[in-house]
């Protein structure tokens, strides 16, 4: 990777010089200038961003702009501008796909101090977490039973945000084989064509089934998922993005399977359904959480000790190169299997 970086510095800073359009209004000798280093921080799911452009703008000057190819395995981008007029400039980078079209931009106010080197670095989005990245091969998270996991009967809230880069039968997180799990499906075939939510609530005492529900997940966006079962309330609530989607009547406990718990696969050695994509922010309570309670915590980072939390994985950070820890006070912490990384989160 410092090879790529060294390369990218050195031909970008033998091509751009400044010129001025107009005379300045302050004299400037040919020394008063200085070098605008920044670098972008580049989240591996903007998969479909193949060029860097920016523009470094001041009023009565040239603008200084350049376009920077990327591959999709470029993680941080290096950029140096050298040359550059002291004073005020503004700094506009945008990221664009094949089609020209824009995926972020961001614009920053920068002053170029005379003989130093500025650095900047852009972050893109709004949340500095992290989030999970699996490639669609065989990659998941293992949770070890555990009595607490296992004892969930009487209420259950699973949320997650996720942002797939596929369709086809991406499971969220799964318990045991039939305990309960979420999928995102697109199912095709002649005469029926299913894009949406499938969730098998099979562990329900006197219910059995799968609830499919023809909302489509949007590829390469993030949506918020939650899906609560009452028994008090014999019902169960499917939510996208904090807003009621579907609603059922059930009843019973949920059974106690002494299976493990599964993030991005089934366990299922002929059904694994693994998924490609990122998610954030996975949290399983014992309670059935109320639409109020998703809205105001789904766009926040948790505590960890809140009442009724079993599980909560929010990825930011890989310990000891293998596990994931469970910011709850159960510490259920999992364990990676497979080609897993994180990266920058925007989720919210």
């Amino acid at each position: 990777m410092m090879g790529k970086i060294l390369t990218l510095v050195v031909v970008i800073c033998s091509f751009i010089v400044c010129t001025c359009t107009e005379e300045p209004t302050s004299p400037l000798t040919i020394n008063e200038t200085g070098s605008i280093a920044f670098r972008i921080s580049r989240p591996l799911f903007f998969e479909n961003t193949s060029k860097i452009m920016y523009l470094l703008s001041r009023e009565n000057y040239k603008s200084i702009t350049d376009t920077i190819l990327i591959s999709s395995s470029d993680e941080k981008i290096y950029t140096l501008i050298s040359n550059v007029p002291i004073g005020l400039w503004n700094l506009e980078v945008k990221a664009l796909d094949d089609s020209n079209q824009i995926c972020y931009s961001e614009t920053l106010e920068i002053e170029v101090v005379k003989d130093k080197l500025i650095n900047v670095e852009l972050k893109w989005g709004n949340n500095a977490g992290k989030a999970i990245y699996f490639d669609g091969g065989i990659n998941y998270v293992n949770v070890k039973a555990t009595t607490a996991l296992n004892a969930i009967s009487n209420a259950l809230t699973i949320e997650a945000w996720v942002k797939p880069l596929s369709q086809y039968y991406n499971t969220v997180i799964a318990k045991g084989s039939a305990n309960f799990f979420v999928q995102l499906v697109k199912y095709l075939r002649p005469g029926f064509i299913f894009k949406g939510l499938n969730i098998d609530y099979s562990g329900i005492e006197n219910y059995w089934g799968r609830i499919l529900l023809y909302d489509y997940i949007p590829e390469d966006e993030w949506t918020h998922i939650a899906c609560t079962y009452s028994e008090q309330d014999q019902l169960i609530t499917i939510y996208l993005n904090g807003v009621i989607k579907h609603q059922c009547s059930a009843s019973g406990k949920i059974e106690s399977l002494e299976d493990d718990l599964r993030i991005g696969a089934r366990i299922s050695d002929i059904y694994p359904e693994y998924f490609k994509g990122l998610m954030d922010e996975i949290r399983i309570w014992n309670v059935a959480r109320t639409q109020s309670e998703i809205l105001d915590n789904m766009a926040k980072e948790l505590d960890g000790n809140e009442n009724g939390l079993i599980g909560y994985w929010n990825f930011n950070k890989i310990v000891n190169g293998t596990k994931i820890l469970d910011i709850s006070n159960h510490n259920h912490n999992g364990v990676i299997y497979g080609n897993i990384k994180l990266v920058d989160s925007y989720a919210f």
